[in-house]
């Protein structure tokens, strides 16, 4: 056998460059495609990664649940399982018609000995619809519940019928950032005003009360808030001019803010702002876009307006392809994971009405985003011979503590981008045994010295080199190999 293995690490490279000749090769090791790790959810809306955990995920449903998605692992593969009970169930709680329901759940920085986990939904226990932040514990039998008992009310507001945001998100600085949209008419005129809080961006300290006589208004306000020390805004206001903003995210390696907000008749946005940056004005309603709002400018200084690093239409326009239109932009996330290099640094984002993924890379000179692409035809190749059914109404993005990237279908599913390889990654530098995120000559090694020891985890193929085991180490399963 080291004979053999010497002889394939020769010649490797030689069919490497025979493959990468001829088209998709058994070398490229930087595509990426979906996969389908979950299914049968209720309004998914959200993955969300356990701090310090790399074996369990959260995903947010819509009407009231939080879900438990287990990761196991081991030198082949990752799966994934839907955990039999949620993590959190306040249905009862949430009232979720329409564009409302529970839109948020972040987990702070201390999580994984504090046990604290907050959520926005909205509700009508009070009477009118409130949107609400509220904090529950870990139940410290089972560090995959929440104790609904354990509910305690932090922040609370009037709500509309639309226009909620309710993302929420810990900053780098250990802040809770959350987005709050205008409410739809309510607050449209006023999203600029940063002395209500219809369409703003809030940044709260709930480690502690400043305001221990209000039973509603459960947090302090950071040093830092643009009128934190002084008038002529709520202390709670970070940033101004947002009108739905659906989903934002942190750069794990830059800490700056990446926003999707929902546009009104013709634009989609995606923001950018840099780590710390507050009083940011986004310009809604004088603007949509780049372009003026529904009711003109109103007298906005534009130099004051910070513009979308990319605004896509909803009607063809000149300058943009027909698979670059939407109606709904769900806001991403800048990839920073390790299983498809040639990503590194492009900022990914989606939109509900096309099913289109997005991504680009922002100019550092401009600070636009640029080589903006639809990613769909490369999600979509066929893995292990199967094609990945399109996209329906991906409503979120999640991201992994490792920064890889899950997308949720509105109607049930959970994706994963994964490399479109992935089934032949099946080895390490010298020949030892495991995926490493790059296709190359040690999974070759690998995959030959199981081979030709008849090893049960080179079955991968059945009869005319169909992907999937049939008890036989034969030339289909090195067919499949080849083919992955």
């Amino acid at each position: 056998m080291p004979i053999l293995s010497r002889f394939v690490r020769q010649a490797v490279p030689v069919l490497c460059s025979l493959f990468l000749s001829a088209g998709p090769a058994l070398c490229q090791s930087d595509s990426g495609v979906l996969v389908t790790v979950a299914g049968g959810l209720n309004q998914p809306i959200g993955v969300i990664a356990e701090p310090g955990n790399n074996s369990r995920l959260f995903v947010i449903g819509k009407t009231g649940l939080v879900y438990v998605l287990n990761v196991e692992r081991n030198s082949l593969a990752e799966t994934y399982s839907v955990g039999a009970t949620p993590a959190l169930n306040i249905t009862s709680r949430v009232y979720s018609p329409g564009n409302r329901g529970m839109l948020g759940l972040a987990f702070p920085p201390d999580y994984a000995t504090s046990g604290k986990a907050y959520v926005f939904y909205t509700t009508q226990e009070t009477g009118p619809d409130t949107g609400v932040i509220c904090r529950y514990t870990r139940d410290p039998d089972n560090h995959a519940r929440f104790l609904p008992e354990s509910r305690e009310l932090i922040f609370t507001a009037p709500i509309g019928v639309y226009h909620h945001g309710g993302c929420l998100r810990f900053g780098p600085d250990g802040m809770l950032y959350f987005a709050k949209g205008d409410e739809g008419n309510i607050g449209l005129l006023a999203a600029r005003n940063p002395g209500v809080l219809y369409g703003k961006l809030l940044r709260l300290d709930v480690s502690r009360d400043d305001f221990p006589l209000d039973p509603l208004r459960n947090y302090g306000i950071p040093a830092g808030n643009p009128f934190a020390q002084q008038a002529g805004g709520l202390p709670e206001v970070w940033a101004v001019g947002l009108r739905s903003p659906w989903q934002f995210s942190f750069d794990l390696q830059t800490g700056a803010m990446w926003m999707g907000d929902v546009g009104e008749s013709a634009w989609e946005e995606v923001t950018y702002t840099p780590a710390g940056r507050a009083s940011v004005d986004y310009g809604w309603p004088s603007y949509e876009g780049n372009v003026p709002g529904p009711f003109g400018t109103l007298g906005a200084n534009p130099a004051t307006i910070t513009f979308p690093a990319y605004a896509y239409p909803h009607s063809a326009q000149p300058g943009y392809e027909a698979n670059q239109l939407g109606c709904s932009v769900n806001g991403g996330y800048v990839y920073r994971g390790a299983l498809i290099p040639s990503w590194s640094g492009r900022y990914f984002w989606s939109d509900f009405c096309s099913g289109q993924v997005f991504s680009g890379v922002r100019s550092v000179t401009t600070g636009l985003l640029t080589d903006v692409r639809s990613m769909n035809a490369g999600l979509y190749l066929p893995v292990n011979g199967v094609t990945p059914p399109p996209l329906s109404n991906p409503s979120a993005f999640g991201e992994s503590n490792a920064g890889e990237l899950f997308i949720c279908e509105f109607g049930g599913r959970i994706r994963k981008m994964v490399p479109r390889y992935a089934a032949a990654d099946v080895g390490r530098a010298g020949g030892q045994v495991g995926p490493d995120g790059a296709l190359d000559n040690n999974d070759f090694v690998v995959f030959i010295d199981w081979f030709f020891f008849s090893d049960a985890r080179c079955d991968m193929g059945r009869a005319g080199g169909v992907p999937g085991s049939d008890g036989l180490i034969d030339n289909n399963d090195f067919i499949v190999f080849i083919d992955n």
